[in-house]
């Protein structure tokens, strides 16, 4: 059977590749030897069309969805076949457009010296890094809204820990 985390392995045999010495590969066109925990490209676009297929109208939603429609497009293009042409939401774009306009005006209260709430002042405090930008980063959000941890880079535990956190900032806004 194949693992249920392939990219999980190719981050893996990518690190050990880098850590060799000399010039480190590019992960872009890193390719790792096949093994039970690594599908070939041809094998992951079979996967992931299949997946697709299942469906007829749908809507594919991500956090940062650039870097995964590039990587889509780019394991599509070496296969040679046409890449998927779905509708493609970014959260990144939703917690930019409606969280953080909430989260500046916490800021601009708490410096004006308003008293925050205990709940929005702590999310406030952990979507501020340490530059004292706001950020909606993943792993951020998940702190910021009691998400539990399920494992980063875990494609299953990944779109788990979205969801919470958007059903999250939803009811929380």
């Amino acid at each position: 059977g194949v693992s249920p985390n392939p990219e999980k392995a190719r981050r893996k045999a990518f690190l050990a590749a880098s850590e060799k010495g000399g010039e480190a590969p590019s992960f872009e066109t890193f390719k790792a030897p096949e093994t039970p925990d690594y599908v070939s490209s041809e094998e992951a676009v079979v996967q992931f069309t299949e997946f697709l297929d299942r469906y007829d109208a749908r809507v594919l939603i991500a956090q940062n969805a650039p870097f995964d429609v590039n990587y889509i497009n780019e394991l599509y293009y070496r296969v040679g076949k046409e890449a998927p042409d779905d509708i493609v939401v970014d959260t990144v774009k939703i917690f930019r457009k409606f969280l953080v306009p909430a989260l500046r005006k916490f800021k601009a209260d708490l410096e004006a010296g308003s008293h925050l709430e205990p709940d929005n002042l702590k999310i406030l405090k952990k979507l501020t890094n340490q530059k004292g930008n706001l950020t909606v980063s993943l792993g951020k959000l998940i702190h910021a809204f009691d998400v539990e941890n399920k494992g980063w880079h875990d494609a299953l535990a990944d779109v788990h820990m979205l969801l919470l956190c958007l059903k999250a900032v939803i009811n929380f806004l």
